[in-house]
């Protein structure tokens, strides 16, 4: 379900307001020339419309024999072509210019809501299923530069619609106040409307992104629907989710068609006036065939004007929601925020590793006092502190439930810590998760998560370099030598989604040469080798052990990781139970005592 937004506003709210103002004119900001340029072309494009009309006033005018010598017949025509060409080459040139800044837009406001989604704790990141915040991330990041791209649009009718209006006041004042009218009723009914028009579409886009989300849940458990036998029911709930969705989208396309058919209709009504009145104007001389048809002319563009301009209003609404709902991805930062020009975070600059002596003098990590519990719950852990030196090795082991991955995910700033400090080579981190990235860290969570791609490319997930030197050593550290031989395309096969293809140790290797490849100085592992057989285990553990520079933090459970480990913390029920080494460890924790009794 769509997550609401911001406790105590909508998208009709002053807030939202402000807001949507705020975020429209920051758009326009970042491309100001184009925008300029665009929007000067639709002005053109609507003062070479103007030209038609007075053309066509002209034309019939000579037809009724009441033009004074002038232009003829075929200098009009000629004139009309030439007008036509005219606008035709603006308005190709304002389609071109606003689909740029269109496309730039959502280009920026995508790029921003990622460097957003990443800035999260990784347990908040998504609102919703993955399948919903796509249809966010497409749909609704698309709102804000489509409006404008419309908005300019309008301005230029607007232009000709002043234009127009006070042409027709100065032809005849009281014809053109019988033929507007209908036009300003129409107007005002759409702007009532549009409340209407805003529920109608925030209730579309819900339904949507609910069936998107069941849709990319359901085939990532294809298997477990399958084995629970529970196939029917799976369609028979989409089936349900569908029709939800299809009401929801009639609703909204029957109001809006029915607001556009009375607003475009209106300019029979207003034709049929001015046919009342302007006919015995016509016969005393005081209005011309010419006049009549300047008057229909302006009054079936002003008919789209009033249309584009009531669009506009509900546009706006639309906008709002639309932020609205991608607030709602990254709710603890402000809306205004993405849309203000950011650099891809850079690689950290690695400090200058400790030497040989100073080792044992400043610990590489040292984490104090780190309580970290689930909201609501007494759950998580109390009060854990540890301490890594450079090139050791620690596992942190205890019983399901323990709090062995909570422990991780908030060292590395993935759930939000309520008390400790975080120390690295001595400095506070005051944010883990933007400090705890490759060089610096690396970290492979218990189910790693590979793409539909090739081997190569998960394991190399955007690198770029001529030297295949690193690539070969991340491969022979994670043991993947024999595996590569088995795969009929080696790096370059296929793996399927989520690497479907590969078995579950296959997996856990890809994973492991993904963080080699960075060299990072701390390679953090939950579980990795938890899929791995016994020989293949000990050869990862041998292999990393022969790169002194690199610090290890392992939750594992497996004697081979234990009896490696220089340092072992013990987990019980969220706090620390023992540390030491093995030996040690089972002479003064009954806690290990029993974990080891049970292996």
């Amino acid at each position: 379900m769509s997550a609401p937004g911001p406790a105590g506003t909508s998208a009709a709210s002053p807030r939202a307001r402000t807001r949507t103002r705020h975020a429209l004119w920051m758009l326009i900001q970042r491309r100001l020339p184009l925008w300029t340029v665009s929007i000067s072309l639709d002005i053109l494009f609507m003062l070479f419309v103007q030209a038609q009309a007075l053309l066509i006033r002209a034309f019939f005018d000579w037809i009724s024999g009441g033009m004074a010598a002038g232009l003829n017949v075929w200098s009009i025509v000629a004139l009309l072509f030439a007008a036509r060409i005219a606008r035709n080459l603006a308005g190709y040139a304002a389609q071109v210019t606003g689909a740029w800044f269109g496309a730039s837009g959502q280009h920026f406001i995508r790029r921003s809501l990622f460097l957003r989604l990443f800035r999260q704790p990784g347990a908040r990141a998504f609102v919703g299923s993955p399948g919903e915040a796509m249809t966010r991330l497409h749909n609704d990041a698309a709102e804000p530069p489509n409006y404008l791209i419309n908005t300019k649009w309008v301005l230029g009718q607007v232009v000709f619609a002043g234009i127009a209006i006070v042409s027709m006041l100065l032809i005849n004042a009281p014809v053109a106040l019988i033929g507007l009218l209908p036009l300003l009723i129409i107007g005002a009914i759409a702007t009532t409307a549009a409340r209407r028009v805003q529920q109608n579409r925030r209730e579309t886009r819900r339904q949507v992104g609910r069936i998107t989300g069941f849709m990319g849940e359901m085939f990532g458990i294809v298997q477990a629907i399958q084995v629970a036998g529970a196939e029917d029911s799976i369609v028979g709930r989409f089936g349900a989710l569908n029709r939800d969705r299809a009401r929801a989208a009639i609703r909204d396309r029957v109001f809006s068609e029915v607001l556009n058919a009375v607003s475009y209709n209106s300019i029979s009504l207003s034709t049929g006036l001015i046919l009342l009145v302007g006919g015995r104007l016509i016969r005393a001389g005081e209005f011309t065939v010419g006049d009549f048809a300047l008057f229909i002319y302006y009054l079936d563009q002003l008919t789209f004007i009033v249309g584009a301009v009531s669009g506009m209003v509900t546009g706006y609404r639309g906008v709002g929601v639309a932020l609205e709902r991608l607030e709602a991805l990254t709710p603890d930062e402000p809306t205004e925020d993405l849309f203000v020009p950011r650099d891809l975070p850079l690689p950290p600059d690695l400090e200058t590793p400790a030497s040989s002596q100073d080792k044992s003098l400043r610990p590489l990590l040292e984490v104090s006092r780190l309580t970290c519990l689930y909201p609501g719950t007494t759950a998580g852990i109390r009060n854990v502190s540890l301490i890594l030196h450079e090139g050791g090795f620690t596992v942190i082991t205890g019983r399901v439930g323990a709090g062995k991955t909570t422990l991780l995910r908030a060292l590395l700033g993935l759930l939000p810590r309520d008390t400790g400090v975080i120390r690295w080579r001595g400095e506070a981190v005051d944010s883990p998760a933007d400090f705890f990235i490759p060089p610096r860290a690396a970290y492979t969570p218990q189910v790693p998560r590979l793409f539909s791609a090739s081997l190569r490319d998960n394991i190399l997930l955007g690198l770029r370099s001529d030297d295949s030197a690193p690539l070969e050593r991340a491969l022979h550290a994670a043991v993947m030598d024999d595996m590569l031989a088995d795969l009929p395309e080696g790096l370059e096969t296929p793996i399927g989604a989520r690497g479907v293809r590969l078995s579950g140790g296959q997996v856990q290797r890809t994973a492991a040469a993904r963080m080699f490849i960075r060299q990072p100085q701390l390679l953090v592992f939950d579980d990795l080798s938890s899929a791995l057989d016994v020989a293949t285990e000990a050869a990862l553990w041998e292999r990393l052990a022969q790169q002194p520079a690199t610090t290890c933090l392992v939750v594992s459970h497996r004697p081979a990781a234990l009896r490696r480990a220089d340092q072992i913390i013990v987990l019980q029920q969220g706090e620390v139970a023992g540390v030491g080494t093995l030996a040690d460890l089972l002479k003064s924790s009954q806690e290990m005592r029993d974990l080891w009794t049970d292996l």
